[in-house]
């Protein structure tokens, strides 16, 4: 039986291949999860109320996720008060939801599940209604938006509008929040925020 010898060099050679081989595994793991995180904490957002003046504030649906819980949060923009976010209601949801939709009739929201739609009034309390009240239409606002040079365009009723966006800021869409479309709502990946046209 021959029996080999391992030598002081060739063990720790061996012993860190097997620590690069487990840091470079709890890296991957770690940024993995990073990214699980940051896909979980994308914002989801619906205009459910379009202002029609400035004393009428539009209504926001906004899906936050914090500590592993769900929250579907309304809020108001104040549009007197320098457009000032102001939370009206919020609840917990049992799990995530897909997407929102505003109703036809009321200022209440659809909230998307896996396989159901499922109907919260403007206080936020859980109501039977019938399907044919979610409203399809998406008061989305055309744009361009060139990532490389973070520089985007609106086209607004014959207009275009450029505006430039911080290097972290990530578009997801813009929408109307005011039935003269002076009130915009631009949607990031991580915060949501607000434009005003002159």
């Amino acid at each position: 039986m021959i029996v080999l010898h391992e030598s002081k060099m060739d063990t720790l050679i061996r012993i860190s291949i097997i620590l690069v081989c487990i840091i470079a595994v709890s890296i991957a793991f770690f940024i993995q999860g990073k990214n699980q995180q940051r896909k979980e904490s994308i914002p989801l957002v619906s205009v459910i109320h379009e202002s029609n003046q400035i004393d009428d504030p539009p209504l926001l649906a906004v899906y936050q996720s914090k500590n592993s819980k769900h929250y579907l949060i309304l809020y108001e923009v104040i549009r007197t008060d320098n457009n000032l976010f102001k939370a009206t209601n919020t609840i917990e949801l049992s799990e995530k939801p897909k997407m929102f939709r505003k109703d036809k009739k009321s200022k209440g929201v659809w909230v998307h599940f896996d396989d159901r739609w499922t109907y919260y009034n403007e206080n936020l309390e859980n109501e039977k209604r019938d399907n044919k009240f979610i409203d399809e239409k998406i008061t989305s606002v055309p744009f361009q938006y060139d990532t490389s040079e973070k520089k985007g365009n609106l086209f607004l009723m014959d207009q275009s509008i450029q505006f430039s966006l911080s290097e972290d800021d990530e578009l997801i869409d813009i929408y109307t929040l005011s039935k003269d479309k002076k009130l915009l709502l631009v949607h990031f990946e991580n915060d949501i925020k607000i434009i005003v046209r002159k």
